[in-house]
């Protein structure tokens, strides 16, 4: 199954100009792509956009997530692509993510799991931004397509272990 993470422009009543770069994600599991700045945690930062864009990279990189996306004028930093299996982030998978069970135990530990995950940083005063951090993800059991593939939901830990390590880092001098 194909999966990937796209940057769109919104369909909305503004003009075209004043558009917000959106990014979607396409994962096994998903009937349609995933709009990922309708989901995960947002918290506002007061800090510059730069800061904590810098601060987002940094504390993805500290998990082990491999970053493809690095798009500071749009404000977006994470990966659309990452395939893993058991552990991410030093922690096994399911603490990040509720796959289900079977008889091997949770889901997202026994199955290759493919996710998303993005922090999207957003301009919402002039001296402060809004931090969102999205995860999503899907899993496919090592039968490969014998096996339909299971749409998962994040439990918010790994969202809210990102936007606490950036919280803290703002905070060092």
């Amino acid at each position: 199954m194909r999966w990937t993470l796209r940057v769109a422009m919104a369909l909305a009543a503004v003009p075209i100009g004043a558009q917000q770069p959106r990014a979607t994600a396409v994962l096994p599991g998903f009937r349609s792509p995933v709009w990922m700045d309708t989901t995960g945690q947002a918290r506002v930062l007061a800090a510059s956009r730069d800061r904590v864009f810098a601060e987002v990279d940094s504390a993805l990189q500290s998990l082990g997530i491999p970053l493809e996306i690095r798009a500071p004028g749009a404000g977006l930093v994470g990966t659309g692509k990452l395939k893993t299996q058991r552990r991410l982030g030093g922690e096994r998978i399911s603490r990040w993510l509720d796959c289900g069970a079977g008889a091997r135990g949770a889901t997202a530990d026994v199955y290759q799991v493919s996710l998303a995950l993005l922090g999207m940083v957003r301009q919402v005063h002039a001296d402060s931004v809004e931090l969102r951090v999205a995860l999503a993800a899907g899993a496919q059991d090592f039968s490969g397509p014998l096996g339909d593939p299971i749409s998962c939901s994040s439990t918010g830990a790994l969202e809210e272990r990102v936007l606490a390590a950036v919280a803290s880092r703002l905070k060092a001098p």
